[in-house]
């Protein structure tokens, strides 16, 4: 797979204050990435979800990607379709 074909779920939370929570989820799939997210946030977190393709950019996507370890996209890349998915959640509190 092409890895500007890999699927991303993703979610940028702003807490009260300086807090910030990044929600990431990467399949071969839009609809793998979405369940995967969906999965591992709380429902609360479920309408700041946004679906992208690695190879695309925006001031959202562009910020949350560097998030993402390089050896995650080369797993997605070469392994078979729906048999590598990777989940995670970063957050910071700045106050």
């Amino acid at each position: 797979m092409d890895q500007n074909q890999i699927a991303i779920a993703y979610g940028i939370y702003y807490a009260t204050g300086e807090g910030m929570t990044i929600f990431i989820a990467l399949a071969a799939s839009p609809q793998h990435a979405e369940r995967i997210y969906r999965e591992g946030v709380d429902e609360y977190f479920h309408p700041c979800m946004a679906i992208a393709q690695w190879g695309d950019s925006s001031e959202d996507l562009d910020f949350v990607k560097p998030h993402v370890p390089s050896a995650v996209i080369e797993l997605l890349a070469k392994n078979p379709p729906a048999s590598t998915e990777h989940f995670c959640r970063t957050h910071w509190n700045l106050s």
